[in-house]
């Protein structure tokens, strides 16, 4: 399937594939290699040492975790020498960037397969004996940014959409789009901002683009879409009635079917606007019933029978706007629209008893005939405007027009209607020989891959221990290691005179060709020089067999012999 895909994606000619895994890379190079290869933040590419990895095995950019600093991404955005791509937008995981594997472990659906669960969204019960939200992220959002991280030459920004809706998609591009070409007035881009809250939005937070220590990343109180803050609850008439009314000053336009939510402890409070009340200036008496209410009016919306208690002065928010959908209107493109087309360079050819054609796409040339009697005409001019013109109605096909060439000797003259039957045929054939030669390159793919695939031995069960504290290993006994295949040991977390004495221990227990080294899951920049000293000086001492977490290991290791490195 991973082969037919690439296939696809190659031959309609996208502009790059974001890429996580390295056999995916070392495939799409080896068999495909006009697709453009940019790093996925799957791949939790965080420092400069991954992202010089990531350019020496081909890729053209990288998504860098969202979890950097400015600096970090100033760094590595002008030493790398690859093309730095950053979130500006959009939901956010509780783990770095690529790394999360609670979904998977707790309800076996995994995250960097596109399937979480999103279990760091569920509700906690504290000691208190209350719920909270310890995991729940807040929304990144890096409008005030743009400018700095443009500055650092990063190359592109990337807007989290996964699962979003078209309208969402518009606006927030709309946004960042006008504040990056600096068309936006404060009064503008708040109506902009709370036109992307309408459609969905979690607090917004700038995480630790300007400081690691930002504390304020996470909304414990209250999970999911809250909506633009549009007021505060004023009262409750006839709250025992079949028809109470919720009583605010509205700090935006709001209309009918409009959605409202009241942000409480948990989950808001969420309903439509069925019936929409125009109050007088004073907030008493009747109201009047209208479809819209401008900002700065005092409105009563019929709550449903069944709402929770909802205290005076409770936030209100607009979950849901037709202001706002109605402005961002789209319409489908018609089928084959945008369809992405080869060119192709078609001959035609006329005698008096056949008319004929070859079309060329790249290698592949077919052709076509009808035969005939054919008869001088009267204008040469027309016959071969006629050509052209048969020959340029290519809209359901997957070609282009790219040159014509006509040959009529004899100015003879051929119906349009056995011109039309010529074009359909000839590429018809052209197609059927792109098809043919897709195939027989996918199965000779296919079948290569499978040959070079040898079955793993058979052999008795193993096993193998990973720790990041060579103090966790005392408690075992001398049976305790008998049948061990492997120890690999994060040398992140011990220093380096702990760790060679206990790896020398360790050594004479099971063997120095039984012990490997592991490089930590995340090293940050301010991590980098003690960890390459650790390498330096154990790389030194021997120990030459190292287990990689990312694309970091291989710059980590370069130093190294790469004869001694396995």
């Amino acid at each position: 399937d991973l082969v037919e895909t690439l296939a696809v994606v190659s031959d309609i000619g996208v502009d790059a594939i974001i890429v996580q895994d390295l056999v995916v890379i070392h495939m799409a190079r080896k068999y495909f290699p006009n697709l453009a290869l940019h790093g996925s933040t799957q791949m939790t590419l965080h420092n400069m040492a991954g992202a010089v990895t990531a350019r020496e095995i081909g890729l053209r950019r990288v998504t860098l975790a969202r979890e950097l600093t400015l600096s970090e991404i100033r760094n590595i955005a002008e030493k790398s020498g690859i093309e730095v791509e950053v979130f500006i937008h959009g939901a956010l995981c509780y783990s770095y960037s690529g790394l999360c594997l609670y979904s998977s472990m707790l309800r076996g659906r995994s995250g960097n397969r596109g399937r979480c669960n999103y279990p760091c969204r569920d509700s906690f019960e504290t000691e208190a004996g209350g719920k909270s939200f310890p995991f729940s992220m807040k929304d990144i959002a890096l409008p005030d940014d743009l400018d700095s991280l443009r500055d650092a030459g990063v190359a592109s920004f990337k807007i989290e959409g996964r699962k979003k809706s078209p309208l969402y998609v518009a606006a927030t591009t709309a946004y960042y789009r006008k504040l990056l070409d600096g068309k936006l007035s404060e009064k503008d881009r708040k109506q902009h901002e709370d036109d992307i809250k309408t459609i969905f939005s979690r607090p917004w937070t700038n995480l630790f683009i300007r400081s690691e220590d930002n504390l304020n990343t996470t909304d414990s109180e209250t999970v999911g879409h809250r909506g633009a803050p549009i007021g505060r609850i004023h009262c409750i008439h006839n709250p025992n009635s079949r028809a109470p009314r919720l009583q605010f000053v509205t700090e935006r336009a709001i209309e009918r079917h409009d959605g409202i939510q009241v942000d409480l402890p948990g989950r808001p409070f969420g309903f439509p606007v069925d019936t929409l009340l125009l109050m007088p200036s004073n907030g008493q008496g009747e109201g009047k019933s209208v479809f819209e209410a401008p900002a700065g009016s005092t409105v009563q919306v019929i709550l449903p029978q069944d709402h929770p208690a909802l205290p005076k002065g409770c936030p209100i928010y607009c979950s849901s706007s037709q202001a706002v959908k109605a402005h961002y209107r789209f319409t489908r493109p018609k089928p084959g629209e945008f369809r992405a087309r080869k060119d192709i360079a078609v001959e035609v050819a006329l005698s008096r008893t056949r008319i004929s054609a070859s079309a060329v796409c790249g290698s592949i040339r077919a052709t076509a005939t009808v035969e005939g009697s054919f008869e001088k005409g009267r204008s040469v001019d027309v016959m071969e405007a006629a050509v052209r013109q048969t020959f340029e109605k290519l809209g359901t096909t997957n070609f282009r027009l790219a040159a014509l060439s006509f040959e009529n000797q004899e100015k003879l003259f051929a119906p349009v209607s056995l011109l039309n039957r010529l074009r359909r045929d000839v590429l018809s054939n052209l197609q059927s020989q792109i098809d043919d030669k897709s195939r027989i390159t996918v199965a000779e793919i296919q079948d290569n891959l499978r040959s070079s695939t040898k079955p793993a031995p058979d052999s008795a069960l193993q096993w193998s221990l990973k720790t990041d504290s060579l103090s966790h290993l005392t408690a075992l006994t001398p049976s305790d290691w008998e049948g061990i295949a492997e120890l690999v040991v994060d040398i992140q977390k011990d220093s380096l005179p702990e760790l060679s004495a206990a790896l020398n221990k360790y050594s004479e227990i099971i063997g120095k060709d039984k012990i490997r080294l592991s490089l930590p899951v995340i090293s940050r920049a301010r991590e980098e020089k003690s960890l390459l000293e650790k390498i330096s000086e154990l790389t030194t001492d021997g120990w030459n067999r190292w287990e990689a977490a990312n694309l970091s290991a291989w710059s980590y290791l370069a130093g190294a012999s790469k004869s001694a490195v396995g």
